[in-house]
């Protein structure tokens, strides 16, 4: 290697190191760098976050459709259906953007974990609870209980 290009080197590391010097605090600020992807903050201090869900009723059954996009593995999201609610708790993945002309410092991506609990409308059979997770979509389809005429409580006054 020739003088000219030794030199042209060591002022491209010097650009690099003065650049990081000016650009290193502001990467320290995890909360302004979790609002700017869009994330809630709080989860990095120990809070789950929720995930947005609808909830239909259609004919004998009540179908839940849960968004709930970078879910990687089936072990990454726990169901529990109780009569008149859903339960709904995992980890996913989310990706980090993706930008140009700044120097690479973090992981291509951050785990998050969540939790949702959503009632039903109305008392459901948890035993006919089944799910399906396609395209970032998780639904829940889980029949209604046949529903008593008697539901009043005869008091006895003794």
């Amino acid at each position: 290697m020739n003088d000219e290009q030794n030199n042209f080197l060591q002022q491209l590391l010097n650009l690099r190191e003065n650049i990081l010097k000016k650009i290193q605090p502001s990467l320290l600020n995890l909360a302004e760098l979790a609002a700017m992807n869009g994330e809630d903050p709080d989860h990095r201090r120990g809070r789950a976050s929720s995930v947005p869900a609808s909830v239909y009723e259609l004919g004998d059954e009540i179908i839940t459709v849960i968004e709930i996009p970078g879910l990687q593995r089936r072990e990454d999201l726990h169901l529990s259906v109780r009569t008149g609610s859903l339960e709904i708790r995992g980890r996913r993945f989310k990706r980090l953007p993706e930008t140009r002309n700044q120097i690479a410092v973090l992981p291509a991506g951050t785990a998050e974990e969540f939790q949702q609990a959503v009632n039903f409308p109305c008392p459901v059979k948890p035993e006919t609870a089944a799910a399906v997770y396609r395209h970032g979509l998780l639904e829940v389809r889980v029949k209604k209980a046949p529903q008593t005429s008697n539901d009043n409580v005869i008091i006895q006054f003794l």
